[in-house]
């Protein structure tokens, strides 16, 4: 199987230099069992009743990736090396339901073979 790798950026958000390169193996580990990365999604996820407050913690907790390759900066022109993923971002499902639909169907799919989904809650006014 082909090893694809991405830049990792510690938050917040507005950081914008890479902290490391990461694989999608490791960045499945570091997501299953980080017990540090627990505590801090339950404070986002705490917020979901408030939007302004999960956005808020969701960009200030949170550390994030690149699934599209390596960048030196996260900006598109900086792309250093692409990581050969398609990159899919679906965003305003209606529920959790739905989007564990899309994911099991995208993972069906015989011709797409995904290597990774992040569901990533949201919050409805």
């Amino acid at each position: 199987m082909k090893e694809y790798i991405m830049s990792f950026f510690n938050a917040p958000v507005t950081n914008k230099i890479p902290t490391c390169i990461c694989s999608v193996a490791g960045l499945h580990t570091y997501i299953s069992t980080n017990p540090q990365l627990e505590e801090l999604t339950r404070k986002v996820r705490a917020g979901l009743g408030n939007k302004q407050v999960f956005r808020k913690n969701k960009q200030t907790l949170l550390p994030y990736v690149t699934p599209a390759g390596i960048f030196s900066y996260c900006k598109e022109q900086c792309m250093q090396v692409p990581s050969g993923l398609f990159v899919i971002d679906i965003d305003e499902l209606a529920s959790t339901e739905e989007a564990a639909m899309w994911r099991d169907r995208l993972f069906a799919d015989e011709v797409l073979h995904p290597v990774l989904s992040l569901s990533a809650p949201e919050t409805r006014e």
